[in-house]
């Protein structure tokens, strides 16, 4: 009997929080060229998206008006100024916003590779540092 008390638990708690996905499942999912639902075209390529040299601010990452990422973030280690980071699976062109406390930016790209997108503010601006695989000094 216990068993099934476990597994109505668990689609109770999957009923009661159907919007939890995870912001790659977020991402994944909406794009311009692609209706809500469908997945992206093939090739699908891994975009990670680093916050660098956050001091205790919200931030926010919008890809195609559909918020994927939203915390409050810190540099817990100012050596390597890592405050916090998401990763999305996107095919196509993306618009992308983000926002670190009043600092706002916006960033339209094509995903043709794996591709790593660091984002900072500094003295109220914000800066995209898009790299791919085959980038100058990541060998």
């Amino acid at each position: 009997m216990p068993q099934y008390r476990v597994v109505a638990a668990i689609a109770l708690v999957l009923f009661v929080f159907p919007n939890s996905a995870s912001a790659q499942d977020s991402c994944a999912l909406t794009t311009r060229y692609v209706r809500n639902g469908d997945t992206p075209p093939a090739p699908v390529h891994h975009v990670e998206f680093v916050f660098t040299g956050v001091r205790d601010e919200q931030v926010v990452l919008t890809v195609d008006e559909l918020r994927v990422f939203e915390a409050r973030l810190t540099t817990e280690d100012w050596s390597t100024e890592f405050s916090g980071a998401t990763q999305c699976l996107m095919s196509g062109r993306y618009w992308i916003n983000a926002k670190i406390g009043e600092a706002e930016g916006n960033l339209w790209f094509d995903i043709s590779e794996e591709t790593t997108i660091y984002l900072d503010q500094r003295g109220g601006v914000l800066s995209f540092n898009v790299w791919g695989p085959d980038a100058p000094g990541l060998d």
